[in-house]
């Protein structure tokens, strides 16, 4: 797998002539970020994701954020989710490993446009992304749907995210500041850049989403659980993976028979852990996850890893 900033010339160039056509014709082109941070996790060097390090679209980042009783802004941070070990006892949470987030970096291929030079910034290249919207899934775009549940029809609300929620929040505020202004701004980074003041700036905030799930996962009528991630992870290489092919690395959660049984985990993701084998001591589990945020091999590590594929033995103590 290639990181698509890293792809063939004859594939970016002809894409970086119809942007640049984009901008004369006064078209703005916005890109997500990516879901994956620097990448350095899926490519073991950090990298920006191509499109959205072209110099000639908006690359949209993605923030958390959170709203108050009054429906205004009560804090906003950078989007990044993480697993934590949490001792209940004494409140206190050790982070054990990355999930997802918001993408970006300096670009390897593109050189520092002018607009970002002469705003002061001093870059070995293309920096992303430009600006940023909501897409932590946490904090997310509210979805209304009409489900059918065992004892009825009803209607209700989920939440989506990633930067692809945060890009075309963007352009929908782009949209309304090409009616508001009678005229369209197309490409609008060099104008983002020299009025810095139109903008705030989403620095890091020490603060949490805890996630509450319905025990029979329908309603609250068999009470809720706030479920934290505990428990050492080990990585384990894909049996297919190689230099020039690499693999998504099998994640295994290790939980004692007590942790496993009070049901500790907690994690936004719509699938949880999966046990894979155990000993008298010890349960060996996939980590809760999403689909969409894993990298090419994770569905063969998914068929590998099914349950009892993992054969343990008795712990010598």
């Amino acid at each position: 797998m290639v990181p698509t900033e890293l792809l063939h010339q004859g594939f970016v160039k002809p894409f970086e002539d119809t942007l640049i056509q984009a901008a004369i014709e006064g078209i703005g082109v916005y890109f997500s970020s990516g879901d994956n941070g620097d990448e350095s996790l899926a490519f073991g060097f950090a990298t920006t994701d191509y499109p959205a390090s072209s110099p000639w679209v908006t690359a949209v980042g993605g923030t958390s954020l959170g709203i108050s009783a009054a429906n205004t802004r009560a804090i906003e941070t950078g989007w990044g989710t993480s697993n934590y070990n949490s001792d209940p006892a004494t409140l206190i949470s050790e982070r054990t490993g990355w999930l997802y987030g918001a993408g970006g970096g300096v670009s390897k291929v593109f050189v520092e446009p002018s607009y970002q030079k002469n705003a002061g910034l001093n870059l070995s290249g293309r920096g992303v992304p430009d600006v940023a919207a909501l897409a932590d899934p946490q904090t997310g775009l509210l979805v209304g749907q009409t489900q059918t549940f065992p004892d009825g029809t009803y209607y209700d609300e989920y939440r989506i995210g990633g930067t692809s929620l945060a890009s075309p929040i963007f352009a929908g505020l782009m949209a309304l500041a090409d009616q508001a202004a009678g005229h369209a701004h197309g490409f609008a980074n060099p104008l983002f850049y020299a009025n810095p003041g139109a903008f705030y700036d989403v620095v890091s905030v020490k603060t949490a989403v805890a996630r509450r799930n319905f025990v029979n996962g329908v309603d609250a009528s068999n009470g809720t659980v706030e479920r934290l991630l505990r428990g050492p992870r080990l990585q384990i290489r894909h049996p297919k993976w190689t230099e020039e092919n690499p693999r998504e690395d099998m994640p295994i959660m290790i939980f004692t028979i007590a942790q496993w049984n009070e049901n500790p985990i907690v994690s936004a993701a719509p699938f949880d852990p999966a046990e894979l084998g155990r000993n008298r001591k010890y349960v060996f589990a996939v980590p809760p996850r999403w689909d969409y945020d894993f990298s090419d091999g994770w569905e063969e590590a998914q068929k590998i890893l099914t349950p009892d594929s993992l054969h343990t033995f008795a712990p010598a103590n």
